[in-house]
């Protein structure tokens, strides 16, 4: 029955939406994707069939998770990606959700102004992605107003600072400090940071490893150093 499938889905959310305290996504951004994509449409789905989302999005951390995303954009658009993550751009539409839930008018602006009409170069979520952009995005829910240009998670010791939002060519900071590197997807990168300026990042992360058959079957290191 609905009811069943529905009271099982909220008994497995509350297993795992805890992880969202810190705001960040502890395994890197490429999860934080992977996770809000399903957290974001799991809270929206409920509040829009019952009218409640049973107090999911009042959990610790997830206020913050939107303002956590966007903050690890360097001025390239590229992610810092500490932890398990590639140089990727992340402006999802679950941004523009977090957004209007938590009266944060400065998600749904950088989405908006970095998206560049498309979402992830994701040709498999594209379509659905437009899709949620069309019925989330509001006009005047989307502003400048709020984006700091410093910003530091103290749970997972990460720090970045920019010149300035919508350029380019402005210099931008991300670095890690640490966190359980046994945890998930973590990885044994505190210290790591990146660089940019003019339109280049001087210094990176080395990002994930290739997950090859032969790493998977042999342990073979060299591809994942």
């Amino acid at each position: 029955e609905c009811s069943y499938i529905a009271s099982q889905a909220i008994k497995g959310a509350e297993l795992t939406l805890y992880k969202w305290n810190t705001g960040m996504w502890y395994e890197g951004s490429n999860y934080w994707e992977l996770e809000m994509q399903f957290t974001a449409k799991f809270m929206a789905s409920l509040d829009s069939v019952l009218s409640t989302d049973f107090g999911f999005s009042n959990l610790e951390g997830l206020d913050e998770a939107g303002e956590a995303q966007v903050q690890v954009h360097g001025a390239t658009d590229v992610i810092f990606n500490y932890g398990d993550a590639n140089e990727s751009t992340f402006f999802v539409p679950e941004l523009i959700w977090l957004g209007n839930r938590y009266d944060q008018p400065g998600l749904a602006y950088v989405v908006n102004q970095k998206s560049n009409g498309g979402f992830n170069g994701n040709d498999k979520t594209e379509g659905e992605d437009r899709a949620l952009a069309g019925l989330w995005y509001d006009v005047d829910k989307a502003s400048e107003e709020g984006l700091a240009l410093d910003y530091f998670n103290d749970d997972l010791d990460i720090v970045t600072a920019r010149e300035a939002w919508n350029d380019t060519t402005a210099s931008f900071f991300g670095a890690k400090g640490g966190n359980d590197p046994t945890d998930g997807h973590s990885h044994l990168d505190a210290g790591t940071f990146v660089f940019e300026s003019d339109g280049v990042r001087w210094a990176k992360d080395l990002g994930m490893g290739a997950y090859t058959t032969a790493y998977f079957e042999t342990g073979d290191t060299e591809e994942n150093p």
